[in-house]
């Protein structure tokens, strides 16, 4: 028999044991009764042997005797675990909580800085443009990546490509319709290679072109999502209708793709010609003129050295801020570029500051849930001692013994992994709306990432809650064992107690950072802002997009 039909043959036991077991009792009694004929039974038996003998051994040329092992070593763990209830109960719910924190923290981290934007083509290739002004009110130099239309004109040049940048800004305020109390509408106004930068298709209909962004003069075209389209047109196609946003009415020309979301974690329903940004009410001069109508986001499909591009563009914007007629300005301002997936600059906003915190917090919390759970297991060791010193006593090996400990802890980490993803959806849920309120989470909080991180997780919490007690169980000699056996007795090792301390060492940095947290709360709720805050109304008024009164009547009306 060669290698590859020995190969297969293994296989084919695994796949069918059952069928395996059938042809070998079926030729084991053909081989006994050839011989019963020719030397009858007494010869025969002498002959032969013990057919269960040589079933045995013809098993052990197959991959069916380690499963058998594993089986019996799993059996055995999953009736020791059952024995003891609470104490198992106890480590799952450990366990889960360690393990569901921090998947319900992974979540959030990554979808805000590990999951590229959906819907785009080569997201490493992307590129956001960052600017840090340094003369500011309080002279504490800041990041932003909003720009006014000059600034985009500069950046566009120092990229040596202008088409490979694209602009865009967002305006969350829109009324679908000409009356305020109309469906709010989630838009995005963005130049007219906004598409062909981030490589995004369409559905149906095409794309705006460069004519029809010609500032001043734009042409009423839009974009809109799918899920727009389903929710106002149905089955319907709308190609071709007119919907009113805002103050203007817009041809339907296109509709996006599907898997694109948008840039900025905020799913936009409609997309409409830069050009067409109406012009604030307050501004003079047109807003693409302007230098205090700082709205405007770049992002670059790069072709250069960032480091390269770096340092043009600053000397450029540089340049530019001291031209532009400025009383004072700022010539330290720096001009940067940082891939796509950042979500950022190098330092960080408040978004990462928030859920990499969260996830320091996570972090402890798992670890000492895990000490916990080594105590918990090794308790459980200390009161099994009489049944591993008679399993040593009659020929256990200790291999196989730290095997059934280790697959016990293997088996509770997987029933924990169950909880934690219940708690991973509900606290990812929570936590989304309480710290991340300005999102839009287009993603569920338990997606299969999250799951895989679970189970990553509980694969490496019962590594490391399993490994102990198994070494410790399989540690001492057989007399030891014995007569610990017999005593009754507990120890307690010295391993256990650091563990105790360890857990203590932890629970009290958490302790410690939770009231200095409600001690800060506390003081940002007591600061004297100046006014008395209670009973006092923020009002505002809307009218119609056809309907906007003069300035003397919106102050009459005020």
């Amino acid at each position: 028999m060669s290698w590859f039909d020995g190969l297969r043959h293994r296989i084919g036991t695994l796949l069918r044991p059952r069928r395996y077991h059938e042809e070998m009792v079926e030729e084991m009694a053909d081989h006994e009764a050839r011989d019963v004929r020719h030397q009858g039974a007494d010869g025969a038996r002498r002959r032969f042997g013990s057919s269960l003998r040589h079933r045995e051994d013809t098993r052990d040329l197959t991959w069916l005797r380690p499963v058998d092992v594993i089986r019996q070593d799993m059996t055995t763990a999953w009736r020791a675990a059952i024995r003891r209830p609470g104490t198992s109960a106890a480590i799952v719910a450990t366990l889960a909580l360690g393990i569901g924190a921090n998947a319900a923290v992974f979540g959030i981290l990554d979808l805000l800085f590990l999951r590229a934007p959906a819907g785009i083509r080569d997201p490493g290739t992307l590129r956001t443009y960052w600017i840090q002004y340094t003369r500011t009110g309080d002279g504490i130099p800041f990041w932003s990546q909003s720009v006014n239309y000059p600034t985009l004109r500069v950046l566009r040049e120092a990229s040596g490509n202008p088409d490979s940048v694209a602009a865009y800004t967002t305006d969350n305020a829109l009324h679908l319709g000409r009356r305020p109390g109309g469906p709010r509408v989630r838009a995005i106004y963005a130049t007219a290679n906004y598409f062909d930068v981030l490589g995004v298709g369409l559905t149906a209909g095409r794309r705006y072109t460069a004519a029809e962004d010609r500032l001043g003069a734009a042409t009423n075209v839009v974009l809109v999502s799918e899920a727009f389209r389903r929710r106002e047109f149905g089955d319907q196609s709308p190609l071709g209708r007119v919907i009113s946003i805002g103050p203007r009415d817009h041809t339907v020309i296109g509709v996006v793709d599907p898997a694109f979301h948008g840039l900025d974690l905020q799913p936009a329903d409609v997309w409409i010609p830069l050009a067409a940004l109406p012009q604030p009410g307050w501004m003079r001069e047109p807003w693409w003129e302007s230098v205090n109508m700082n709205a405007i986001r770049l992002v670059e499909r790069a072709e250069t050295e960032a480091e390269d591009l770096r340092a043009r563009a600053t000397a450029m914007v540089r340049a530019h801020n001291r031209l532009s007629g400025h009383p004072n300005p700022d010539t330290l301002m720096q001009a940067a570029s940082y891939p796509l997936q950042a979500r950022g600059p190098a330092r960080p906003g408040h978004q990462i500051t928030i859920a990499t915190r969260l996830a320091a917090v996570t972090a402890i919390v798992l670890i000492i849930a895990w000490a916990n759970v080594v105590n918990l297991l090794l308790t459980r060791v200390l009161d099994r001692r009489r049944e591993i010193a008679l399993r040593l006593a009659l020929g256990i090996s200790r291999g196989r013994l730290a095997r059934i400990l280790a697959l016990e802890s293997l088996g509770l980490a997987g029933a924990a992994v169950i909880a934690a993803l219940v708690l991973a959806w509900g606290g990812g849920t929570v936590l989304r709306a309480l710290l991340f309120p300005g999102i839009d989470w287009t993603f569920s909080a338990l997606g299969w990432r999250v799951g895989v991180f679970a189970a990553l997780a509980a694969l490496t919490s019962a590594a490391a809650v399993g490994v102990v007690p198994a070494w410790q169980a399989a540690r001492p000699g057989l007399t030891d064992a014995l007569r610990n056996a017999s005593a009754g007795g507990r120890q307690r090792t010295r391993l256990a107690a650091g563990l105790v301390l360890v857990q203590a060492g932890l629970s009290t940095i958490l302790l410690i950072g939770a009231a200095l947290f409600v001690r800060s709360l506390s003081n940002v709720r007591g600061v004297d802002i100046g006014l008395e805050p209670d009973r006092l109304l923020f009002a505002s008024v809307e009218f119609a997009a056809d309907d906007a009164p003069t300035a003397e009547a919106l102050a009459a009306t005020y």
